[in-house]
């Protein structure tokens, strides 16, 4: 019986994170629901409550085709997938023997390619050659706490803007 209380014991322990999980997914949700119930206006603050949204969209032939042709994807990946999944699966967990962590690595990789595009994206701003880095060197500031005199052209006010948050700009005397 004590072994049965420990693995309560530690379900008890995922019930904060999993009811503040779906309460954050069923906020999000309630939220984009109300929200497409107002009327759009760039001008107000607050909008009226509005079925137009609703009604232009589902009274188009249109859309009635795109959901259609959406739902009918959405299965087919879903069969794909688990057609695909499951022998997979059973391979890395019974068959795989000493290549085991291999096939998971594998199988795994796909996951982190917008980690990777994100660490990427940021070497190309913040870089040795990167925007930020090309930017001040272009406009001479590359050592700190330097002055610089440059003549007024589009170049240079794009290369300015590009770095206005490293740079104080003042007009010259």
């Amino acid at each position: 019986m004590p072994h049965l209380g420990r693995k309560i014991g530690r379900f008890l322990l995922l019930t904060p994170l999993g009811i503040s999980s779906i309460l954050t997914v069923s906020v999000s949700l309630a939220l984009i629901l109300v929200l497409s119930f107002q009327r759009t206006d760039q001008t107000a603050l607050f909008t009226e409550f509005s079925w137009a949204a609703y009604q232009d969209n589902i009274f188009h032939p249109l859309f009635w085709r795109v959901l259609l042709r959406s739902l009918t994807i959405s299965a087919l990946v879903t069969i794909v997938t688990v057609v695909l999944a499951y022998p997979v699966a059973y391979v890395v967990s019974f068959r795989a023997g000493r290549y085991k962590h291999a096939l998971l690595v594998i199988v795994s990789a796909p996951f982190f390619t917008s980690y990777l595009l994100r660490i990427f994206g940021w070497k190309i701003i913040l870089g040795f050659n990167g925007v930020l880095n090309s930017a001040l060197i272009g406009l001479g500031l590359n050592k700190l706490n330097r002055s610089r005199e440059v003549e007024d052209t589009p170049s240079i006010r794009g290369m300015l803007r590009a770095v206005q948050h490293l740079v104080r700009v003042e007009p010259a005397k």
